[in-house]
């Protein structure tokens, strides 16, 4: 039956139909005008019943499903339905060849077109020929979400029957040797070899092919694009080849050929007779008495008390600079460029002469000389970070440490056997707060303290001779003595924990707990002692601190409970850093602000100062608590009601 279709109220677009039409019906259907009708038409359409069942949706292939599916298979010649998926919710269509028609190999391989419908985990329908799966919505360029009917698988079925495979573009000069080495696919798209019975060619295909053209066509739009950008790229080369080589005959035709000999040595004998130049210029000649003069003066300069500093400081500049090892080499007094005054520890009487010097210098009155002194305190959690830092990097090979007291080696390998057997053997962990995070350390992780603390504290301790204890029984008495070294090691460091998070304190500089920090820096002592490779201990500046953290905490002990007899000292307080703290609460308060004011902070700095700890667990400084500054009275102590009472308020101060 044969009709004209035009464009009618509520249908879809004019160009939409006639893409729709040309894909599936091609050369069948012909587009004309009708004096009837107010646009194009299209004569010998073929009006077709289309059932119910045809436009349900398709939810699962249970046997109904299937056996429709199969009749549709059959209406159309040389395709077979593929149903060994079906449990896993997928069907397949594959077209062979028909009698006659030629073969078609890509890379080898026998190209069949091919549909497949899936359902789980997403509903799609899939066009496959030679490479990825393309959608059937971007093969009709189609922007509506597919709906699996059987009226759709046969739609489908006819747009593969009515088009032809898209094989790429070819290259037709490719088999030339020059061309093959500067023809280099570009990005998104591949050459491949296409062989069939008549003959065998090179293609471009890419990587977004749509695998099905109109009759008529050489590639789809993306196989042509590919090429245009092949070519172009070619083209470019090529130019750039011969101006290459066009420049490279111009020089060797206006090159002119000199002795090699007065090439080379002529600049470097000019160089080095006017450097010779200039240092017979700047240096001096000295006499031996001259010389014998120098040589006392330098001998005595750190003998006689009588020379100005700044004479001291300038020959003492010289020598190291003469020291040098480099000619070109400068090294300066640490002084010269650091500090004004020497650094001691301790109250150091230049800084107080310094600072008066600075006041008179600005003219201020006796009245204005006022100011404050910051105290740096010991970085004793960011010393606990480096040793777990020194202790992670420690291995058998391969990194920067391999740490080992005596016949035992310190691995961090132990610490990660003993988490795992942990975390394997156990429903309820020996050592809870272990985590992955423990041990797979980022740049930002290796900054929380109590990271660190957790696989050198006590716990850990007792986990690691827990594994020990396994190990032995499980007659593994070689692996069971290897952790060792990993156990004294932890009983130190634990006990460091342990007593620099204490809020016990301390009223006597003969405290037990002291000795026992005397005997943690003994044992490291020891080790270094032991060791024949510097990677066998932990580094230099972490050995400085630990020295400077445990032989300053008992040197503050000592000299405040004796300046100061009847006071005590926490070790959790001098493990904080309390400006630290009040800027990490601001920041708590306020938000991450990167560029804070006056105005934004304002109005927390009070509430900080009177109501917040010392000590807080929304920074970086530390977990452990203590006494606020101060208690805010609870009760309104000056109002109306307290005045008529005529009592006196009570306000308790806890410091």
């Amino acid at each position: 039956m044969s009709s004209i279709c035009g464009p009618q109220e509520g249908t879809v677009s004019e160009v939409k139909v006639g893409r729709i039409v040309s894909s599936i019906w091609g050369n069948k259907v012909v587009k004309m005008k009708s004096s009837s009708l107010t646009g194009s038409g299209y004569r010998h359409l073929q009006m077709r019943q289309i059932k119910l069942k045809d436009i349900e949706e398709i939810v699962g292939f249970n046997e109904t499903t299937v056996d429709d599916i199969r009749v549709l298979g059959r209406k159309f010649q040389n395709w077979i339905v593929d149903l060994s998926s079906r449990e896993k919710g997928v069907i397949s269509f594959l077209r062979l060849s028909n009698t006659g028609e030629a073969d078609v190999d890509v890379e080898g391989c026998r190209v069949f077109p091919g549909i497949t419908i899936s359902l789980y985990p997403t509903v799609n329908i899939v066009i496959r020929t030679h490479g990825d799966a393309v959608p059937i919505e971007v093969v009709e360029s189609s922007s509506e979400k597919i709906i699996v009917l059987l009226h759709t698988i046969e739609r489908a079925l006819r747009h593969v029957n009515a088009t032809c495979l898209c094989l790429g573009q070819n290259l037709p000069d490719h088999n030339n040797d020059y061309t093959k080495s500067v023809d280099i696919a570009v990005s998104g798209s591949r050459f491949v070899c296409i062989k069939s019975s008549s003959a065998v060619s090179t293609s471009i295909i890419s990587n977004s092919c749509l695998l099905l053209i109109p009759s008529g066509s050489s590639a789809c739009e993306a196989c042509q694009y590919a090429y245009k950008l092949c070519m172009n790229r070619k083209c470019k080369r090529s130019e750039r080849a011969e101006l290459a080589n066009s420049i490279s005959e111009l020089e060797e035709s206006i090159k002119v050929t000199l002795p090699i000999s007065n090439a080379k040595e002529k600049p470097t004998s000019c160089n080095q007779n006017l450097a010779g130049n200039e240092a017979n210029i700047e240096m001096l000649s000295f006499e031996k008495c001259d010389n014998d003069d120098l040589l006392q003066i330098t001998e005595e300069i750190g003998l006689k008390n009588n020379i100005p500093e700044d004479m001291k400081l300038l020959w003492d500049m010289q020598m190291k600079q003469l020291a040098s090892k480099s000619a070109n080499g400068h090294r300066w007094h640490p002084r010269y460029y650091k500090n004004a005054v020497n650094q001691e520890a301790g109250w150091n009487q230049e800084v107080i002469n310094w600072c008066q010097s600075e006041a008179k210098r600005h003219q201020l009155k006796p009245a204005d000389y006022w100011g404050g002194l910051v105290l740096d305190e010991m970085k004793i959690q960011h010393n606990i970070k480096k040793l777990r830092n020194n202790l992670e990097k420690s291995s058998a090979s391969g990194s920067a440490r391999c740490l080992k007291n005596g016949d035992d080696h310190i691995f961090w390998r132990f610490w990660k056997d003993t988490y795992l057997w942990d975390q394997s053997q156990h429903s309820c962990p020996i050592h809870e707060k272990l985590k992955e995070d423990h041990f797979q350390l980022t740049p930002s992780s290796r900054m929380r303290n109590n990271l660190a603390e957790d696989v050198l504290d006590k716990k850990m301790l007792f986990l690691m001779k827990a594994y020990k204890n396994h190990l032995e029984c499980s007659e593994n008495q070689e692996h069971a003595s290897r952790l060792n070294g990993s156990i004294m090691f932890l009983q130190h460091t634990s006990f460091m924990v342990e007593f620099f998070s204490s809020k016990q304190a301390i009223y006597d500089s003969n405290d037990t707990r002291l000795q026992s920090l005397i005997s943690t820096l003994s044992y490291f002592s020891k080790w270094k002692a032991s060791v024949l490779k510097s990677d066998e201990f932990v580094s230099f500046k972490l050995w400085f601190d630990l020295q400077a953290m445990i032989l300053g905490m008992i040197s503050l002990v000592k000299i405040k409970l004796l300046q100061f007899p009847g006071s005590i000292i926490k070790p959790a307080v001098i493990n904080q850093d309390v400006v630290e703290n009040h800027f990490c609460q601001l920041r708590a308060a306020n938000g991450q602000n990167e560029n804070p004011t006056y105005l934004l902070t304002q109005a927390t700095q009070n509430s900080i100062v009177f109501g917040q700890r010392t000590v807080s667990k929304k920074c970086n400084t530390g977990t452990a608590e203590n006494s606020s500054f101060t208690e805010l009275p609870k009760k309104k102590l000056f109002s109306a009601k307290n005045k008529c009472k005529n009592q006196k308020s009570k306000i308790r101060l806890t410091l």
